[in-house]
């Protein structure tokens, strides 16, 4: 019997970059300025696509997509 490759890999500890989300080693959704544990061998290619943010950038959570409120935007009107 061979090992399961995920308990055998290091991982990493990582901030999710400014609108995106990484599914972690454990299987858990992290999204942008959260930490998450990635394998290191993935670790290389998560940051060329951009879901790792560079050491030391400050990252805001909050920016990951537009907000709406049932007061903005068309409404419908009932003859």
């Amino acid at each position: 019997m061979s090992a399961d490759p995920s308990t055998t890999s290091k991982t990493v500890e990582v901030v999710v970059a400014a609108g995106r989300s990484v599914v972690d080693a454990d299987g858990a959704l992290c999204r942008a300025g959260e930490t998450a544990k990635v394998v290191h061998s993935e670790l290389k290619r998560l940051r060329a696509l951009g879901f790792i943010a560079e050491k030391g950038e400050k990252v805001d959570a909050g920016a990951s997509g537009p907000k709406l409120s049932a007061s903005e935007g068309p409404t419908v009107r009932l003859a």
